[in-house]
């Protein structure tokens, strides 16, 4: 299992990335609203820039992306 979910890096919208467990597909990106209910969810993150980001009313969404749409 993941520590922290996967964030986008330094001046990237998104990051996209196959799942190990699933072999699913998946694109990670920031929300400027952590009472979205597309939020990762932050009670399994009680420590680390992902909690830091929360507190302060950030949140990563995490979405099924077909094969296809995965970015180079």
């Amino acid at each position: 299992m993941q520590y922290q979910p996967y964030q986008p890096y330094k001046d990237y919208k998104y990051v996209d990335y196959k799942e190990k467990e699933s072999g699913k597909y998946y694109r990670s990106y920031w929300i400027d609203n952590n009472s979205s209910e597309d939020c990762v969810p932050y009670g399994i993150y009680k420590y680390g820039h992902y909690a830091d980001a929360f507190r302060h009313g950030k949140c990563i969404v995490k979405k099924e992306i077909p094969e296809k749409e995965v970015s180079r």
